[in-house]
């Protein structure tokens, strides 16, 4: 069992104790943050755009969950977990080469589970809360598949070719230590609503070959592992925060 997962599970069962223990003091927080594609593939190597001008349709979002425990007014300790579904879809038609019309379609998925324990420090006035703190991130990446089609017509014969693929990425994770910088506002002593924003380093080893399996070739390999790289990402999320036990009536809520 490596160190990570070692605090992982300490810092689970630790929380877990506090559940059910007398002095009960804890916060659920539904999070929907903004959906990160690490994967530099294909088409879609920039970010939020089309490589060559096409059409991008972006279904991508990433959600999460955070449990809370209130070590005193000012002291949280947390432990988040949430899900991104990466699914972009780039498409369109163009004459590139005279007396012939292309039309493309190109899709890439990807599953991404997210693990991150930390340590939030909170000011409170008034009704709202400011906090800051850190966390550290494991990312378990699933293989990413960027599924190709495309169609040519020849203007003048009629002929039409059309053309398929895929090529995936192998499964692999990343581990980080993120900044967290956020706030919140109490509507009651239930629950509130704030944003968080985390700017977060990484070191990445992702999966092994990429494997290319097309309609007019065998299947051939690409690159190797991509293992030892480093990465900046911001992650930005709604929250919103319920406090489901309260151990004194002047805990505030916080995220």
């Amino acid at each position: 069992m490596t160190i990570f997962r070692k605090i992982i599970l300490i810092l689970s069962l630790f929380i877990a104790g506090q559940i059910f223990s007398q002095e009960k003091n804890i916060g659920l927080t539904l999070q929907l943050s903004n959906p990160i594609n690490d994967v530099q593939a294909g088409w879609f190597n920039i970010d939020g755009e089309s490589f060559d001008g096409y059409n991008v349709k972006d279904k991508s979002f990433s959600t999460g969950l955070t449990l809370q425990y209130y070590l005193s007014d000012q002291t949280q300790l947390r432990l988040r977990t949430g899900v991104t579904k990466i699914n972009i879809t780039e498409y369109g038609s163009y004459s590139g080469v005279t007396g012939f019309f292309d039309t493309i379609s190109v899709n890439g998925k990807q599953t991404k589970i997210h693990l991150a324990p930390g340590l939030i420090w909170n000011t409170t006035k008034e009704k709202f809360t400011f906090s800051g703190g850190f966390e550290i991130l494991y990312n378990l990446q699933q293989k990413y598949v960027l599924t190709a089609w495309s169609k040519t017509v020849d203007l003048t014969t009629g002929t039409v070719t059309e053309f398929s693929g895929t090529a995936t990425v192998p499964k692999g994770f990343s581990i980080g230590l993120g900044a967290i910088m956020g706030f919140n506002y109490s509507f009651s002593n239930w629950f509130s609503l704030g944003a968080e924003f985390s700017p977060s380093i990484f070191y990445y080893s992702l999966g092994g070959e990429i494997v290319y399996i097309t309609s007019s070739d065998p299947t051939y390999y690409g690159q190797d592992k991509n293992e030892g790289l480093t990465g900046f990402e911001n992650r930005f999320s709604i929250n919103l925060t319920f406090n489901i036990w309260k151990k004194n009536k002047t805990l505030q809520l916080i995220k």
